[in-house]
């Protein structure tokens, strides 16, 4: 009696162990799933919006597809307006054969802002009126091996200071004193220190020759970015003149006339038309993904205007198995004999009738040169599909 007992008493810890390890295994093995599940969605959704964002980076940013032509690399989102009337055009309810989203599908709507402009019918060249400049004019400006004649003062052209109107430093004008150098306009300024100049020979390319059309010194020198020390020779003579000159500028002519841009509206991509649906319905979508960019549309060289880019991306069933046929057709396309199976599950029948493969009222236009040959899917469930292409016959063949 006492040893039923005593092995009653050992046998119920034993249970009781038993029993909560099973509970505690358990309880892993349900968090481990559910870690694993969870991990694999989080990826599944990183990948999803990674693909959108390499699929705008191939839209906006390749000439292949909208972005406008330039020779440099470095350009904020600027899009070709022909470019955009072409896709359209050509890519209404599939997407462009420069960027084929894998695992998803997408639309893309493109919005111009209206715009009210002025422009004049032409341009003119002119001289202006005389004027005081802050440069010297002189009768030449280039003087060989790159360089140019540049004449620094300690003052500047005006009606005080410019009272013979010739110049000539080491002539007329005295070359300034050491103290003065390298810029007399800074170290020794008029009137405090009587007038003189230094006459420089500088690199033409840190310098600006303008003509002057006023008088008989033809050239209106200006070197601003010249680092009168280090860039450019002092000389001991120079010939210049100190008075009003008249530069040559653009000018716009005649009657502005105005101009009004009106909003503009472009989509493509699949369709997003009222009453149309072409993305998985309900259950079938998994994920989607509205983005919008500022954009520059180009007309011209010398015209654009601005806009906003709407990204609508969409992951689910009926986008795995479109972007699978879309891809098999590029394949088959290009000769290749193509024969693999993939499993599928779907919440909803799936039919094609030529050019449209449908899951309920949701259908994507399928475009291929080749014929689909799909076996209608009638019920929800997991599917094994066949896939081959029929070279001979130009067909796409789906069984299950």
């Amino acid at each position: 009696m006492k040893y039923d007992k005593k092995a009653q008493t050992s046998f119920f810890p034993k249970l009781m162990f038993i029993v909560l390890a099973s509970v505690a295994f358990v309880l892993i093995v349900t968090h481990i799933t559910s870690f694993k599940i969870s991990t694999m969605e989080e990826k599944e959704a990183s990948d999803f919006r990674m693909g959108v964002l390499n699929i705008l980076q191939k839209l906006f940013g390749d000439k292949e597809c909208l972005a406008y032509g330039y020779d440099e690399t470095s350009r904020k989102i600027v899009l070709d307006k022909s470019k955009l009337d072409v896709f359209a055009t050509q890519f209404d309810g599939i997407e462009p054969e420069c960027a084929k989203a894998l695992d998803f599908d997408y639309s893309i709507r493109i919005i111009q802002f209206p715009l009210n402009f002025s422009v004049y019918p032409r341009e003119i060249t002119i001289g202006t009126e005389p004027e005081y400049a802050t440069d010297f004019a002189q009768h030449q400006c280039y003087v060989g091996s790159g360089k140019v004649l540049y004449v620094r003062c300690n003052f500047l052209p005006s009606e005080e200071t410019c009272e013979s109107g010739e110049l000539d430093p080491g002539g007329i004008l005295p070359i300034c004193d050491k103290g003065c150098f390298p810029d007399p306009l800074k170290k020794c300024p008029y009137p405090d220190h009587e007038r003189c100049c230094i006459p420089y020979y500088c690199p033409a390319e840190k310098c600006e020759c303008t003509e002057n059309m006023f008088g008989q010194h033809p050239w209106i020198v200006t070197c601003d970015d010249a680092d009168l020390e280090k860039d450019c020779t002092p000389l001991r003579h120079a010939h210049s003149w100190c008075g009003k000159v008249s530069k040559i500028i653009v000018v716009p002519a005649g009657e502005s006339v105005s101009l009004d841009i009106a909003s503009m509206v472009w989509n493509f991509g699949l369709s997003t038309k009222t009453g149309i649906k072409s993305f998985s319905p309900g259950t079938a979508l998994k994920e989607e993904l509205d983005i919008s960019i500022p954009v520059t549309i180009r007309y011209n060289e010398t015209f654009s205007a601005e806009g906003f880019a709407y990204v609508h991306a969409v992951r689910g069933e009926l986008e795995s198995l479109y972007s699978l046929l879309e891809d098999i057709c590029d394949k088959a396309e290009e000769g290749l004999n193509v024969q693999f199976s993939r499993d599928f599950h779907f919440s909803y029948p799936v039919s094609y009738t030529a050019p449209n493969l449908c899951m309920m009222n949701s259908c994507k236009k399928f475009v291929c040169s080749f014929d689909l040959d799909f076996e209608e899917i009638t019920a929800e469930g997991d599917y094994l599909l066949k896939f081959s292409v029929d070279q001979n016959n130009k067909q796409i063949i789906v069984r299950k």
